[in-house]
């Protein structure tokens, strides 16, 4: 938690002076549609996963400029299930995986990113980019033949994603869509030999709302 306080305050010296700003402040709320993509041959995605998302932003555009930086924090949920596709085996004395058998995970992050991004000729449709750093927070995996007590402790402790998006303001509320993949490892080797190196598609649908009354003016605060 000490590591996300730090992460941003980071991002809030990164924020340019807040001189001739146009300073916007909000929450944003939605939906994840992730994909959970395994690299060992012996298993198979089961195909994408509503889960939820949910935090707060600030953004800052300074006057006549088309640019704008987003500093975000997320609480999000990724998860999703994978099929074993391979023979029968005892894993760890005590876990038989059978041809057939699904597995389910989910991993609970803290996803501190700031988004870099421009809006097109002077309208409201926005475009962006940003790096994501995802602190774990909690991760559960269960299954037919494959309920690993050490799932959350193999689970990296930091993921790096990146995301690209787009999004578009009506009046206080926004509206987002956005791709989102990692870009580092999930996490390490299971005591059964299962690598946690998944690839990790998601997309993310959210709704904001934005608080502060700026309408549209720039604020020059000295």
């Amino acid at each position: 938690m000490n590591k996300i306080f730090l992460m941003l305050g980071l991002l809030g010296l990164l924020m340019p002076p807040a001189r001739g700003q146009q300073l916007n402040w909000g929450v944003r709320w939605g939906v994840n549609y992730t994909k959970l993509i395994p690299k060992q041959n012996d298993w198979q995605s089961e195909g994408h996963q509503l889960n939820y998302t949910f935090g707060f932003y600030f953004q800052s555009k300074r006057a006549q400029s088309n640019h704008f930086i987003q500093p975000e924090v997320m609480i999000s949920k990724r998860g999703g299930s994978i099929r074993y596709t391979g023979e029968t085996k005892l894993e760890q004395g005590r876990y038989q995986l059978v041809l057939g058998n699904v597995t389910q995970r989910n991993a609970y992050y803290a996803d501190v990113a700031l988004t870099i991004g421009y809006y097109l000729n002077n309208t409201k449709v926005r475009l962006y980019a940003a790096p994501m750093l995802s602190y774990k927070l909690k991760a559960t995996q269960r299954g037919e033949g494959l309920a690993d007590p050490w799932f959350d402790q193999a689970l990296a402790a930091v993921v790096i994603n990146y995301y690209v998006g787009v999004g578009v303001n009506l009046e206080r509320f926004g509206f987002d869509l956005r791709y989102e993949r990692n870009f580092s490892s999930v996490g390490e080797i299971l005591p059964n030999g299962h690598t946690l190196d998944d690839t990790v598609k998601n997309i993310q649908f959210t709704v904001s709302y934005r608080f502060n009354t700026n309408q549209g003016r720039y604020s020059d605060v000295r």
